[in-house]
């Protein structure tokens, strides 16, 4: 008897456990309801087409830009699709549009969508010589945008060669970011090498010439850089991810810029990320915010011809989160032992996915691969492919539809020519898009945008819904934050408003507080003082009823400026190795105890007239920088040595001083 139940319950068990096991790891599917089997494929033109970035309407029309070619060049293309993967008929007739930019080749990398509906797409195009930078903006309907630069189109040579606009953004106030990749020659005799740039155009296509100098930033880091992806945060911070090269070796890179277009220096080392300890080369193609803070850089790791898919996760302060993959900080992939690439990366609350392609017997094909948000070991990850082994393909980009649907889009080629490729993917695991915030905040109350950041303060406010009895802001360097006390008694009743503004009362660098914005319904805003430089802090707006209920908005983030000014200015740079080294025994040191940090806040309140009038003054940039090299001297002795050490080097110092004096008294 005991036999035959054994012989029964292990081929079960065996079973169950098998179909738990594929629960884990095959959740995601094509969905058969998007075009054929999951997959839509289009011929814009007749030779070479592909699809490099996606962006889907708040009225679920899918966008895709890239490239399309009916003779020896490629053009500009724009599809917009019918939420089931059809073509939209609305848009151009056809629902596409190629557009010839220049005399040779031209492509689409990037595609945003602005709030009035219109579509702006970069990339580069021929200038005759070498590419340029290239906009293009097209109304809802697909027709070139005549308000924007000459006839919808803008060209701009940044570099003195090659010039490739990688990712475009839409900031809040209608600017439009373009990030990529200039190349500059070194010297006369010497080629050319890669520096990231950040372009700013204001709405009508023309330079923003208040942004870096004459409308553009460049990114120099190593002896090559590369910038493939951007985001832009809720504090109007800009993310850039690429790869540098240094010593020979290249390296994924991520790097933050304040607004303005400066390097943060509350992010990594004066901006850039910590660097990913491996002799393996490695490198960032696609970029998520997390909704928690954290930065996902999607790319690849490995060898030229072996490289692995690799996912690389970052902290909101610039560093690698150690956990990730199983303790190395990378979460990498490798298929059949050719190479796997990464180009698009999506994560909601509980899941990351990530797309590029996976090469098996030197055939490309779209991949998918998931993971859990936290997950601690590789064996955790699990891949879909679309399975067509017979075409060579690549997925490019990655974007969430609705609320349980992830699109992927690429290309496709068979017999020499290829088509614009859609994957459509469903499960359990999308559940919840970036869209869906975690943090959707109450519909009695908004939180407004934060503006005019500095060093110790900055602008918010919010919209309330409701006649609320007392009504503000929180703010703290904690998520989350909320009012400390719920009695209406305690909140200032200033005249009711539509329109009110307040200041908060709080102390000397304050981590956390509210304001006090009278009561009321409408708009109002409050102005957040004394703050602490280069501090992250989260804000919401509150209401407070008759009744002591407390409703918040959506939950928004800043970080306040921090800056070296005088260094900054003699040196000319935030990258300068000197201006590190201050920073780095600021941070080290003199923010380890009051005197020093009372020191640091006087030294923020008047250095900047200081600066300015240095900066100003090359030949003064060059006495204060004799001036400040026995101070970064000896910040470098305590960084890397210690205080004791430098304490001993000063006083080894102060006695070849001392000795040399009296052997000089000696011979006179």
């Amino acid at each position: 008897m005991d036999n035959k139940i054994v012989k029964v319950c292990v081929p079960c068990l065996f079973f169950f456990s098998f179909l738990f096991y594929c629960s884990l790891v095959s959740a995601l599917t094509l969905d058969a309801s998007f075009g054929k089997n999951g997959l839509v494929r289009t011929r814009v033109g007749h030779y070479v087409d592909k699809a490099q970035a996606v962006v889907v309407q708040p009225d679920g029309k899918i966008l895709v830009a890239g490239s399309s070619s009916n003779n020896s060049n490629l053009d500009f293309a724009l599809v917009r699709y019918m939420p089931d993967g059809s073509l939209d008929p609305s848009f151009h007739f056809t629902g596409q549009v190629v557009t010839i930019v220049g005399s040779g080749d031209d492509a689409a990398l990037g595609v945003a969508l602005q709030d009035d509906g219109k579509i702006v797409t970069c990339g580069y195009t021929f200038n005759g010589k070498d590419r340029d930078f290239a906009l293009l903006r097209f109304t809802d309907n697909g027709e070139l945008d005549t308000d924007f630069g000459v006839n919808g189109i803008v060209t701009l040579p940044v570099g003195s060669s090659n010039d490739v606009a990688a990712a475009v953004a839409i900031q809040s106030d209608g600017t439009i970011m373009v990030a990529g990749s200039v190349e500059e020659a070194e010297s006369v005799e010497e080629s050319t090498r890669k520096v990231g740039a950040l372009v700013r155009f204001l709405p009508n296509g023309s330079l923003d010439y208040s942004f870096g100098e004459a409308g553009v930033v460049l990114v120099d880091v190593g002896s090559d850089t590369e910038i493939a992806a951007m985001a832009i945060q809720q504090d109007s911070s800009i993310v850039l991810a690429g790869s540098s090269e240094e010593n020979g070796q290249r390296k994924v890179l991520l790097v933050r810029l304040l607004p303005d277009g400066l390097p943060d220096a509350g992010f990594g080392v004066a901006g850039v990320a910590e660097t990913l300890e491996d002799t393996r080369e490695s490198a960032g193609l696609g970029l998520w915010l997390q909704d928690d803070g954290n930065i996902l850089v999607a790319g690849s790791i490995g060898l030229e011809k072996n490289q692995d898919l690799a996912l690389f996760r970052f902290t909101r302060e610039g560093q690698l989160t150690r956990d990730f993959g199983g303790g190395s900080g990378v979460l990498s992939y490798d298929g059949n032992g050719e190479n796997d690439v990464g180009y698009g990366v999506f994560a909601n609350s509980t899941t990351l996915f990530v797309t590029g392609y996976t090469t098996v017997n030197g055939l490309r094909d779209l991949i998918l691969l998931q993971s859990p948000l936290t997950q601690t070991s590789q064996s955790q990850l699990s891949v879909v492919t679309t399975g067509i082994s017979q075409f060579d393909g690549v997925a490019y980009a990655l974007v969430p539809q609705g609320d349980d649907k992830i699109i992927s889009v690429g290309f496709n080629e068979e017999s020499g020519a290829s088509s614009f490729v859609l994957a459509r993917y469903t499960g359990k695991e999308v559940v919840e898009s970036k869209a869906g915030s975690t943090d959707p905040g109450s519909p009695f109350i908004l939180t407004a945008a934060i503006t005019e950041i500095t060093r110790v303060g900055c602008v918010t406010g919010g919209e309330a819904g409701l006649t609320f009895a007392g009504r503000g802001v929180v703010y703290s360097i904690a998520p989350y934050p909320v009012v400390k006390t719920v009695t209406t008694t305690s909140v200032a009743k200033a005249t009711s408003s539509t329109d009110s503004t307040s200041t908060a009362t709080i102390n000397e660098s304050a981590t956390e507080g509210a304001t006090s914005d009278g009561t009321g319904e409408g708009r109002y805003s409050s102005i957040l003082s004394k703050l602490t430089p280069g501090t992250h802090y989260y804000v919401r707006a509150y209401g407070i009823t008759s009744s002591n209920i407390i409703y918040y908005g959506t939950q928004l983030e800043f970080e306040t400026k921090d800056a070296c000014f005088i260094a900054t200015a003699a040196y000319g740079s935030f990258l300068d190795p000197h201006v590190q080294i201050l920073r780095l025994f600021r941070d080290r040191y003199l923010l380890s105890h009051e005197p020093g940090r009372v020191f640091v806040r006087l030294y923020y309140h008047y250095s900047p007239q200081v600066a300015e009038f240095i900066a100003a003054q090359p030949a003064l940039r060059l006495i204060v920088r004799v001036i400040l090299l026995p101070i970064v001297l000896s910040s470098y002795v305590a960084v890397n040595v210690g205080i004791t050490g430098l304490c001993i080097v000063m006083l080894a110092l102060l006695g070849t001083v001392v000795v040399g004096r009296n052997m000089i008294y000696l011979k006179k």
